[in-house]
Parts: structure tokens; sequence; C-alpha cells
């Protein structure tokens, strides 16, 4: 019965409209002669008022399909409609207004029977996990709403769930404090790893280096005779690549600190000092490997720090040679 009376609806509406694209206000005196029809039965109502928003969100009269939606969530005789509830926060949503929609499904579970309300608790759980790597539980969100509630408006922490969204729907002032807050994140926790790399960073620390030994001196004075430009052309893609990497994983620490500020990812569950430090342990190992197949003196697959530091000598030696013989060749 409420699809026909909505397919008799939207032929009407498809009348209007072909005569006038833009006639909204005779619409709206159609839609609110059904609404007055049938206002007795449930079921058809909540489908009206609907397809009633829907109408006006054609049109893009965003307030009008919001105080369209105030009223009919106010209706005593469908405030138990979960149907009603969902489409009221997917018009939010869909617009990217997540403190609306958070507060309408709040007001939903405030409002709603005890029989509706883990719907509710579902839908806003599924909307709160909708874009979340590591997505929370049910009793993770509450528990969240619930210490949002009781830090904005006092409530306490041994009310049930539905008394819990009650006040954070009434009292919480989202000016001062939104729903769902963004947590203090410690900024430190999500810099890349303090592991030292074959190219050094900082051209400072250079100077920090230690002196070449006269056979390693010997050892890349003749490989230089052999095939310098195969070399140089190595060890600088090389020290891009590592830039690179170092670059990209900056970037993921400060996506990764993003994501737990927005409650997209729990903190506890993200160790990116370990993640990092892998990474480059990772690459620091590749590049030896290949350095070393390429002939590169003194350079091998080593963990010894104080080898490595030796080895970022070599690097170092090679890419100031390197630079040196382009800018050379630039001159001439």
């Amino acid at each position: 019965m409420s699809e026909t009376i909505l397919t008799t609806l939207q032929n009407e509406i498809g009348q209007i409209l072909n005569t006038n694209a833009m006639d909204v206000h005779s619409c709206r005196k159609l839609y609110e002669t059904y609404l007055e029809k049938y206002s007795k039965n449930c079921e058809i109502l909540v489908s009206l008022y609907i397809a009633y928003t829907t109408n006006e969100i054609k049109f893009k009269q965003f307030k009008k399909a919001k105080s369209i939606y105030e009223i009919a969530t106010s209706n005593k005789s469908i405030v138990n409609s979960t149907k009603l509830w969902i489409s009221y926060a997917k018009f939010f949503a869909n617009r990217n207004k997540q403190g609306s929609t958070r507060q309408t499904y709040l007001k939903a579970i405030k409002n709603i029977n005890s029989e509706n309300v883990l719907v509710m608790w579902q839908h806003f759980l599924k909307y709160e996990n909708r874009s979340k790597m590591v997505p929370m539980s049910l009793d993770e969100l509450k528990q969240l709403v619930n210490e949002t509630t009781t830090t904005s408006s006092g409530t306490s922490s041994n009310s049930s769930s539905s008394t819990q969204a009650a006040a954070a729907g009434n009292n919480v002032n989202t000016k001062k404090r939104p729903l769902l807050s963004r947590p203090e994140v410690d900024s430190s926790k999500f810099k890349v790893a303090n592991e030292i790399m074959l190219f050094v960073k900082n051209p400072n620390e250079k100077n920090m280096l230690p002196q070449l030994r006269p056979d390693t001196m010997s050892k890349l004075a003749y490989m230089f005779k052999l095939n310098t430009n195969t070399l140089f052309e190595i060890v600088l893609k090389m020290k891009e690549l590592q830039d690179l990497l170092y670059n990209d994983l900056q970037l993921q620490g400060k996506i990764f600190e993003n994501e737990v500020k927005y409650g997209n990812l729990r903190e506890h569950k993200i160790d990116f000092d370990k993640k990092s430090g892998k990474e480059l342990r990772r690459i620091r190992r590749q590049m030896q490997s290949l350095l070393m197949q390429s002939g590169v003196p003194e350079v091998y697959l080593t963990e010894d720090p104080n080898i490595i530091v030796y080895q970022q000598k070599i690097l170092s030696v090679i890419v100031d040679a390197a630079i040196l013989k382009a800018r050379r060749q630039i001159s001439t």
C-alpha cells in the first residue's frame, strides 16, 4: 500500500515539474496534502516525510529539508521509526556534517524505544567506523560517548547507555567540546625512528664522520679510474631513494598522528617508531647489498653502527666526487 501511494505521489510531482521544473511551492503543497491525509498511518507517514525531504534536497533546499526532519522526528506517532532517524542522520552524513550526524544518532538513541535502540547504536557504530583502519567495537563507542558526556555535562559514569546518550544530546556544548572530541596526541610518538642510514641527512653531519684509511682511499681511487659514471649514477640514485623513503615515512607519521587525532586509529595500536625503524633497516640492508654487488669498497651487510658510520664516509666521498664532476661538466 505504501509503495502504491508513493508511486501515485511521485507521478503527480512529476506532472508538476514537467510543467514548471522549479515549482517547488506546488510540490510542497502536494506533500503537505498527503501528510495530512495519511497522518494516522505511521508506515506511510514515515515514507512520505522521507520522500518530502528527498524532494527538497533535489532543489538544494537543505534548511527546509532539515525542518521537515525535525517536524517528523518530533511526531510521537513515528518517533520510534529507525528508518526515519537513519534517513535523518544520513542527510547530515551525505553533506559531511559530522557533528550534526553524531548528534542526530544520539538524539535518536535518547528518544527511540528500547526495542530499537540497539539498531541505532549499530548504525552509529557503522558511521564512526566508515574510514577507520582499526574499527572500534560497540562497547568502545559507548565508552567514548560516555567519557565525552561525563566531561561535558557531569553525567555519572554508572548511568545506562541511553541515559548517557541523552545527556550528550541535550547538554554537550559542541562549540567548546565537540562530541567524540579529538584526543590529545603526543607528536613525538610519530617521529621517524633514529636509525643510522648510509647517507647522512644533514650536511653538517659530514664533519663528524671519521677519516678514511689509506687503503680505503687507494681502493676508491682505483675504482674511480674504472667506471666513474656508472658508480656515480648508482650512488646518487641510492641517496635519492633514501631521501624519498625518509620523507615518505615522515608523511606516514603525520598521517598516523592525524588518524589518532580524529579518532580513526587507537594510539596503542600503533608503534610508529618500531614500524619506521624496521623499514629503514630493511632499506639500509638492501642498499648495502646492492652497493656491495656494484663493487663499492668496504660496503657490505652489517648492523655494526661503527662500520655503518665508516660506510657513510665512503659514500659521502663518492657523492662529493659525483657532484664535483657534474659541476665541471656544466662549466665546460
